[in-house]
């Protein structure tokens, strides 16, 4: 899982990328995006270890 910072730079980055700043419910609407696609790929590394461990 992501770490705070992690999750803050990414947001940080997406902002600059974009060219303005969220308000704090938009940033964390994306925080909590950025951490369950990361869930999400972790779940799916992990099943493709074990298919390829089993």
């Amino acid at each position: 899982m992501l770490d705070a910072f992690e999750r803050w730079a990414l947001v940080e980055n997406a902002c600059r990328r974009a060219g303005r700043w969220l308000d704090p419910h938009q940033r964390q609407r994306i925080e909590d995006r950025a951490e369950a696609d990361h869930r999400r790929f972790d779940a799916l590394m992990r099943e493709i270890r074990a298919r390829l461990d089993g």
